[in-house]
Formats: C-alpha cells, sequence, structure tokens
C-alpha cells in the first residue's frame, strides 16, 4: 500500500533501529560505529544546514581529496522529496514538500560562487515526480497531487527562457517513480499507480513526441532509485511494502528490451539518491527502516557487479536529491525525522 512520504516522520518515536554489521562485499572503514553513525540525532542534522562555516562556493578548477564530503552553504528554504538536474554546470532543485505541503520552488545553484537564485515556480506540484534532461530541457514525469492522487501530467522547464511547458502525458498516471536517459530517450520506471506498486517502463521520445513500453521491471517498487552507465539502466532499492525496503538490484538493457538480476545493494533502502561518476553508481543516504534515515554511501560497479561501502555522508537523510557537475555529486535538502533539511553536502568520488 502506497505511503505519503510526508507521514513517515510522525511514525518516527515507534521505529526500531536495524543491525547493518557483517554486510558481504563492502570496506567496512567505521567498524563498530555504523550504528553510531545512523542513529545521528536530529540535533546533528540541522546543524549541517547552517551555512556559517560553510564555504560560499566550490572551485571546478581544484580537486578535493578523493572520497570526501564538504559541506557548502545551504538553500534558502527547507524541504524534502525535491527533484533535480545539473544543466551548463548549475543545478536547478525543483519542489518537494516544506512539512506536508507540496512546494512549487525552484532554485538555482552555481558552484563557483555559491549563490542559490530563485528560478520560475514550477506551474504545478513537483512532489513525488522523476526527472529527465532532454535537449537542454528538464522534463517532470508524473506528480502526486492533492496527497492522494498520482497523475500522467509531464511538464517541461527551459532554463534558458526561464520558462514552463507541457509535453504528452505518461500512458497512465504515476507517482514516486524514477527515470533514466539513455541515447536520448527517458525511461520513466516503477513507482505506484492506484495504491499499488508498479513494474511499468515507459518511454518517452522527445523527437516523436510520443511514449511506448518496454518490458516489465520483475520487482514491482515505488521510492526507488536509479542511473544510466554503459547503456544500461541500473534500478536500485525502493520500497515494496509499507516501511519494507528493498536491495533489489535490476538492470534493464534498452538493446534487446530485457531485465537481469545484480548484486543486491548491501543496505536496503528507500528515498535515496542515485548518482553516476565515470562509469561508478554512487547510492547516498535513504530510509533504511521504518523511516530510519542514514548517511551511508554505497558505491555499485556495473562492470565487477560488486558494491564498495564509501565514506558516509555528514547528514543521514531521506527523501534528498543530488546532481553532478564536473564529477561531483551536490546532495541537497532532505528530511531527518520531522525535520525539512536545507543542507547542501558535496562528495568528491
Amino acid at each position: 500500500m502506497r505511503r505519503a512520504p510526508w507521514l513517515g516522520g510522525a511514525l518516527l518515536f515507534a521505529v526500531g533501529m536495524l543491525a547493518c554489521g557483517g554486510l558481504l562485499g563492502l570496506e567496512d572503514r567505521t567498524s563498530g560505529a555504523d550504528a553510531a553513525t545512523d542513529a545521528t540525532d536530529a540535533t546533528d542534522a540541522t546543524d549541517a544546514t547552517d551555512a556559517t562555516d560553510a564555504p560560499q562556493g566550490i572551485d571546478a578548477g581544484a580537486r578535493d581529496a578523493s572520497n570526501t564530503w564538504t559541506t557548502l552553504a545551504p538553500m534558502g528554504t527547507a524541504r524534502a522529496f525535491p527533484v533535480s538536474a545539473a544543466i551548463n554546470g548549475e543545478g536547478y532543485v525543483i519542489g518537494g514538500f516544506v512539512g506536508s505541503t507540496p512546494s512549487y520552488a525552484l532554485d538555482v545553484y552555481e558552484p563557483l560562487t555559491g549563490a542559490w537564485v530563485p528560478g520560475s515556480p514550477s506551474q504545478r506540484s513537483s512532489s513525488a515526480v522523476s526527472t529527465a534532461v532532454l535537449g537542454g530541457k528538464i522534463y517532470f514525469f508524473g506528480d502526486y497531487d492533492d496527497r492522494s492522487t498520482n497523475s500522467a501530467g509531464v511538464g517541461v522547464y527551459d532554463p534558458s527562457g526561464n520558462g514552463w511547458s507541457i509535453a504528452p502525458a505518461m500512458p497512465g498516471p504515476r507517482g514516486f517513480t524514477t527515470a533514466v536517459v539513455i541515447a536520448g530517450k527517458a525511461y520513466v520506471i516503477g513507482g505506484d499507480t492506484a495504491g499499488a506498486y508498479s513494474a511499468e517502463v515507459g518511454i518517452y521520445d522527445p523527437g516523436a513526441g510520443a511514449w511506448t513500453t518496454g518490458a516489465a521491471m520483475p520487482t514491482a517498487r515505488n521510492r526507488l532509485s536509479s542511473a544510466a552507465a554503459n547503456g544500461a539502466a541500473y534500478v536500485i532499492g525502493g520500497e515494496v511494502g509499507a516501511f519494507v525496503p528493498t536491495a533489489a538490484v535490476e538492470k534493464y538493457d534498452p538493446a534487446t528490451n530485457e531485465w537481469s538480476t545484480r548484486a543486491p545493494m548491501p543496505t536496503p533502502r528507500y528515498d535515496a539518491t542515485c548518482a553516476e561518476v565515470n562509469g561508478i553508481l554512487y547510492v547516498i543516504g535513504g530510509y533504511w527502516g521504518r523511516d530510519t534515515p542514514v548517511a551511508k554511501v554505497e558505491a555499485y560497479d556495473p562492470v565487477t557487479d560488486t558494491w564498495t561501502r564509501k565514506t558516509d555522508m555528514p547528514t543521514p537523510r531521506a527523501g534528498l536529491t543530488s546532481f553532478v557537475i564536473e564529477g561531483r555529486i551536490f546532495v541537497a535538502a532532505g528530511r531527518y525525522g520531522l525535520t525539512d533539511l536545507a543542507a547542501l553536502e558535496v562528495y568528491t568520488p
């Protein structure tokens, strides 16, 4: 049964922490400290949104040490479950929730100056959507109208004119999907519809302005993550029951329209974010138990089908978003307990 994201934090008081020791395929960087790190309290999470000690920008010509995090100036508005994209060296963070209220905000981050600049607000709620960059424009697939009804609508934001338009709707309404771009087409995968978890694959061709359907994903799920690498889509984690995360990793090959099962993620979770850098997929944050947010970063190599533990994110959170600029992963927003976050942290692989 589908759950609205703003309900999860309210149930945190009833949550028991899960143990994560003994996971195979990981480089255990913190030994027995994992549970303590994952249980970081909301005070620590909130502290990361304080811009006082944060750098105002990041030098694109310089490189931080690998496998490290840097805290940057936070967004002006704390929120959870937004989406994001990078175009022309700038990061766009759109929509989400402020508490239980859907957000229409669009904020643009300029890494060299560290400035956040407001863009034209979306024309409809940009919550529970997925995004794809096609032809220099950001496409938004579906949404979660009135907190209970999914939409098939597709919105389009053009950064060059700071304006919005619409594209042909998806074949059916879905929310909490994930999307990747391969060879100029958007693949919108999973999510939920009519209260049920979805395995659907919708393929949008912006040149033709038309949708087709791909082979169904083996594991129906929502609140999932994905990234593209080597011409294939990798769908990771998600929710398969109320508060039930999955570790499933499944690969979709558009050339054959076939799915295959890959090595599972060491830490099952949903509402995480995933980004690809140099062919490696980084899964960051998310809920690993009954709305228990984590700071974990786990990296997947599609070539060797193996996972590696990386340095934890400074701020544990779920419902976060990420975009990649100059080989760095910028992680924005999210939620810890009942607290929406404005935190912006950048990871150098």
